[in-house]
């Protein structure tokens, strides 16, 4: 059989270069090109040229074969488009063509996508932008631009970070005229808000989870003109520059839920409702959560959770359940306009004695209004359950089953038509001092629970207050001029 030896070594392999073959059936020895060996085994040996002609089949039972270019079309990649992701090049078009391309899913990989152009990424209806977490960062340096804007239905952007320029006018993610949108694991850093929703027009049918709001300008999430939304295990800090920004700001919505939320060094307030615009909002709840050390600001939007609405509009349905609201700067938790208030389980305090409130409910205007404020625990406040009625009717007051404790009063109720006000023989009162256990006029009332051995009330015009005297053990009233009588004395 001829041999070939002693040939040159070659460093590469040319598309046109001939490669030796040998025929067995005469036994030459021929050349056949590069180019020629290719298709022929192609087309003879049946060889992929490209991923739409390699199969793929997925474990599991059932599993039908699709190619391998269609399980990678599954998911687009931003870099797809060539987006770099290196914080220096600007991705804002490669970005915005994987969103285009019409793929379900958009997957942004680790890296710094720089936002430089000055328009917003729109994101169309179905789509899912998915990064990896907190490495994968949106950045915008300059311009006004939203980062990411929508009004398309069924939209999800999860598991990125968005950072802005620092100013008041770059939402990171703002939602319009949508329905079924999502938002979960996305951390937001200087930027106005890191989520708004239905700013202009409705948005039905919303989930904002576990998105972390720093350091922003404005508010950290922002709900206006939403229906059927959920805010759940959502943190925000350091927001705001004045009293008008809050942890969540919630507009004019209805059947909202914040559910285990927190909201901490917020210059107004950590959770502040409030509608507006001839706005009735109804069906809100807040069930747990921790709202502290909120209230920068020196206003009177200021504090843990604040709820109200201008003259034109009105709140009915507010429930707060499981809620903590320790040591803001103004009120604890703040209520005025409210129609029907349930308050459950909540403990309030740390408020700055004889300056502020731990629950704080307010009647000003035409109308029914009720509250039962239930099971909470109240101290270290200026007064720590506060009720004022001026104007409408109030049809009942509950009040029950708390611990009041260690305030500069226990409760303290004022007004005109304050009236039809019910104190269960469950409450307990301990240690508050300055204006007493009780200020006010209450009517079918229980059983009251008095700390033995309490301070003499200060005077309150108008209204009498019941003390068991620390020097002597003696039951007495304090009138509103200031004498005292005694009830029963001490045997």
């Amino acid at each position: 059989m001829p041999q070939i030896i002693n040939l040159s070594p070659i460093g590469e392999v040319l598309p046109g270069d001939n490669l030796p073959i040998f025929d067995e059936s005469n036994g030459d020895t021929r050349r056949v090109s590069v180019d020629q060996l290719e298709t022929y085994m192609q087309n003879n040996l049946d060889m992929p040229d490209n991923s739409d002609e390699v199969s793929f089949l997925q474990a599991g039972t059932g599993a039908v074969t699709r190619t391998v270019q269609s399980k990678l079309r599954d998911v687009v990649s931003v870099k797809d488009f060539g987006a770099v992701g290196d914080g220096v090049a600007d991705d804002t078009a490669a970005v915005q063509a994987a969103l285009n391309s019409g793929a379900a899913s958009v997957y942004v990989p680790a890296g710094i996508y720089l936002m430089g152009t000055d328009s917003a990424l729109t994101v169309p209806a179905g789509t899912t932008v998915r990064g990896d977490g907190p490495n994968t960062i949106l950045l915008k340096t300059s311009g006004t631009a939203d980062v990411f804007s929508t009004t398309g239905n069924n939209v999800t952007i999860e598991s990125l970070r968005i950072e802005g320029p620092d100013n008041t006018s770059v939402d990171g993610i703002v939602f319009n005229n949508c329905s079924r949108v999502r938002v979960r694991h996305v951390q937001g850093y200087r930027l106005a808000s890191t989520v708004t929703v239905g700013l202009s027009i409705n948005c039905d049918d919303v989930l904002i989870q576990d998105v972390f709001s720093d350091d922003n300008t404005q508010q950290g999430v922002h709900l206006n003109k939403a229906t059927r939304a959920v805010v759940r295990d959502c943190y925000s800090t350091g927001i705001g520059s004045s009293s008008l920004h809050h942890g969540f700001y919630i507009g004019n919505c209805t059947d909202i839920e914040i559910a285990n939320c927190r909201a901490e060094g917020c210059y107004g307030a950590g959770l502040h409702f409030y509608p507006q615009s001839s706005f009735n909002a109804a069906r809100l709840s807040v069930l747990g959560g921790q709202y502290q050390g909120n209230g920068v600001s020196a206003s009177s939007l200021r504090g843990g959770v604040v709820i109200g609405c201008d003259a034109t509009s009105s709140i009915s349905d507010m429930l707060l359940v499981g809620v903590q609201a320790r040591n803001n700067n103004g009120y604890n938790i703040c209520t005025s306009c409210v129609s029907t208030l349930d308050i459950r389980d909540c403990v309030i305090n740390g408020n700055a004695k004889a300056t502020a409130n731990g629950i704080y409910w307010e009647v000003t205007r035409a109308g029914n209004y009720s509250a039962s404020i239930v099971g909470c625990r109240t101290y270290s406040n200026g007064s720590g359950i506060r009720l004022v009625a001026t104007a409408g009717t109030v049809d009942e007051v509950w009040v029950d089953e708390n611990l009041i404790h260690d305030n500069d009063a226990g409760i303290y109720a004022t007004g005109a038509v304050m009236s039809n006000f019910y104190i269960g023989s469950n409450n307990v009162f301990r240690g508050n001092t300055t204006s007493g256990n009780l200020v006010g006029t209450f009517e079918g009332m229980g059983a009251i629970n008095l700390a033995d051995g309490m301070t003499a009330p200060g005077t309150v015009a108008g209204m009498a207050q019941i003390y068991v005297d620390t020097a002597d053990g003696d039951l007495k009233v304090k009138f509103g001029d200031g004498t005292v009588k005694t009830i029963v004395v001490d045997t």
